[in-house]
């Protein structure tokens, strides 16, 4: 039997599914660690777990936020967009974005993953502000192929708005380094 008071929880790999409401009402959930062998997730495993934040599935971590209880009916589809980087199926954006961020960050040249944030790259940047993936932001920034003149600003007061000093600064040294020198201080007013 789980305690209601467990922070973090892995599920071993005997395990193959998650019945219906099995984290039901565990509030101090922060995380929890899926194993490869999982195959299917029941309808409200997560419901009312008010901590938990994220979710790690084959080595990508998600972030998970319970109105996207939708990896539970998505299972089957998460899987093929993890292992076939298929981007094309009706995942929760905050899952897809997650894969994406992580997949560049373990190879920023992958044909697939490159298509996939040209065509999004405003929100899967946005989505990195949003999760301080400094990581993802530094190597976007290097290979120089996303951000523009015309993006940049966006990018510089997004992050502002949501009061994300560092990825702030990246992209103010971004601008500054490509588009011309703008004295950084005039970018700041937190």
């Amino acid at each position: 039997m789980l305690s209601t008071y467990e922070k973090r929880v892995v599920i071993p790999d005997s395990v193959t599914s998650i019945g219906y409401g099995t984290f039901y009402g565990c509030k101090s959930l922060k995380s929890i660690t899926i194993s490869n062998s999982i195959i299917s997730i029941g309808r409200s495993a997560f419901k009312d777990c008010a901590s938990l934040t994220k979710i790690t599935f084959r080595n990508i971590t998600v972030p998970f936020y319970e109105r996207y209880t939708a990896i539970t009916r998505n299972i089957k589809d998460i899987i093929d967009m993890i292992e076939n980087k298929n981007f094309s199926l009706d995942v929760p954006t905050t899952s897809k974005y997650a894969v994406v961020c992580h997949f560049f960050n373990e190879n920023p040249e992958d044909e697939k993953i490159l298509a996939y944030i040209k065509e999004s790259f405003l929100n899967v940047f946005q989505f990195a502000i949003d999760n301080d993936n400094t990581e993802f932001a530094t190597k976007v920034a290097e290979q120089g192929k996303f951000i523009t003149k015309k993006n940049i600003e966006k990018l510089i007061d997004y992050a502002r708005d949501n009061k994300k000093l560092e990825m702030s600064v990246i992209l103010i040294n971004y601008k500054n380094e490509h588009f011309g020198f703008d004295d950084p201080l005039n970018d700041f007013s937190f």
